[in-house]
């Protein structure tokens, strides 16, 4: 869903602040009718995860809020002069960022989605909400992907 670094890589698109199209875009213009399910998770839970994941030595809470605290120094420069989409998107200032924050800023990225495609196309889950409750998450999924007999899902059945 956020990964569309490659726009500015297309022809035409290296002088925009904003990227004009983006994956979703040429999904469109193959499968309109496609269906798409996003499992979002806590945006800090996130973030936390993926520095743990992708950090480098001396890993500690500590260093994870210094970098933290770097990444929305550059972030909150950029959108002093861009829009929040723009900055989101700026390969550059993702790059220099010590942490991946422009994952976790949703908003821009659902919204990208649905100025493509229609709400009905596209179901938001919380991963907490799943891991809660998957019978309820799973119904919701077989309810959206208009499988046969509603979903009728049994956590037994994991």
């Amino acid at each position: 869903m956020w990964d569309n670094n490659a726009w500015s890589y297309l022809y035409g698109n290296t002088s925009e602040a904003e990227p004009p199209f983006l994956i979703q875009d040429f999904i469109h213009a193959l499968q309109p009718e496609a269906r798409f399910i996003a499992i979002l998770r806590d945006p800090v839970e996130r973030l936390y995860s993926d520095y743990l994941y992708f950090g480098m030595a001396n890993k500690s809470v500590e260093d994870f809020q210094e970098k933290v605290w770097e990444s929305l120094q550059l972030f909150d420069a950029c959108l002093q002069e861009f829009s929040l989409r723009a900055c989101v998107y700026n390969s550059t200032l993702n790059n220099a960022m010590p942490v991946r924050l422009h994952v976790g800023v949703y908003v821009v990225y659902v919204l990208d989605w649905l100025s493509v495609f229609s709400a009905d196309q596209l179901l938001v889950l919380r991963l907490e909400d799943h891991a809660a409750d998957k019978k309820t998450s799973m119904n919701r999924v077989f309810r959206f992907l208009q499988l046969e007999g509603g979903g009728d899902y049994r956590a037994s059945s994991v």
